[in-house]
């Protein structure tokens, strides 16, 4: 998906789910700096919960979370 059509399903998601609990599994900054609270899981195990802005100023988010990319779309 490129970026523009990454965009629209992110704010058609964020304005459909006001009110609701919603789970959400992305790889993607841009979906997960949307969300009010992210799980990051390794190996099946949910191993930290934060919000998208906790988990960038944490010193030890882990391997996988691309800082510059959030930092960039988030």
């Amino acid at each position: 998906v490129d970026a523009h059509t990454e965009r629209a399903v992110v704010e058609g998601l964020v304005q459909r789910r006001r009110g609701r609990t919603t789970l959400v599994i992305s790889h993607s900054p841009v979906v997960l700096g949307a969300m009010d609270e992210v799980a990051l899981l390794r190996d099946g195990r949910i191993v930290r919960r934060a919000t998208p802005e906790q988990l960038l100023s944490a010193a030890d988010v882990g391997p996988g979370v691309d800082r510059a990319e959030w930092a960039v779309s988030g």
